[in-house]
């Protein structure tokens, strides 16, 4: 059948209400390893369109004794085939177990997966982060730009990036903006300009 030739062909799919528990053993090792070993070349898919509306999903690292939770997540998109640029849109709720944060993040943007090339770009993004962090109560940020991460070197591009943050530490206010044409990004080192 088609998922034995991974192929994925969809008018559309929808989830919703569902609960996904992701555990990391004291060994380190995840118990969804085996979904996410691939092998060969990678699936081809053209898929009319995604919804998700209340997903949650719970990450527990037992050797380390982290708990996160991601809640209320929605996820919408168009038709998601390779060389389609597709809108995205994402919310969801993330907290850890000891509460030391809570945020509701928000992303719009363009996507558009290369998944031959490992490529993976969203265009005209705008996140917005809502809540508290470690004592930064009221935390308020905003984020605009474009973004792509390459797999194969693991660089991340950004251009265009403004930004944005405001929050309150104890009784002290802290904003901050800033920007940049382009930020490059790659393991153990990062260049930008403007």
């Amino acid at each position: 059948g088609p998922l034995l030739r991974r192929e994925v062909v969809a008018t559309d799919v929808s989830i919703s209400g569902a609960s996904v528990r992701i555990t990391r053993d004291e060994h380190g090792v995840l118990n969804i390893a085996d979904l996410l070993e691939g092998e060969g070349a990678p699936p081809r898919f053209d898929i009319g369109r995604i919804a998700i509306d209340r997903l949650r999903l719970i990450y527990r690292d037992l050797g380390g004794g982290a708990q996160y939770e991601l809640a209320d997540i929605t996820v919408q998109t168009g038709r998601l085939a390779p060389g389609v640029a597709t809108p995205l849109s994402v919310a969801a709720v993330l907290s850890d177990a000891p509460e030391t944060f809570n945020v509701r993040l928000k992303l719009k943007a363009r996507l558009d997966l290369d998944l031959d090339d490992q490529r993976y770009a969203l265009g005209a993004a705008r996140v917005e982060l809502n809540g508290r962090v470690s004592g930064l109560s009221d935390l308020a940020a905003q984020a605009t730009g474009n973004a792509v991460v390459h797999g194969r070197t693991k660089r991340i591009e950004v251009s265009a990036l403004e930004a944005g943050i405001s929050g309150t530490y104890g009784e002290e206010a802290i904003p901050v903006t800033f920007g940049a044409a382009t930020l490059a990004v790659v393991p153990a080192r990062a260049d930008g300009q403007a």
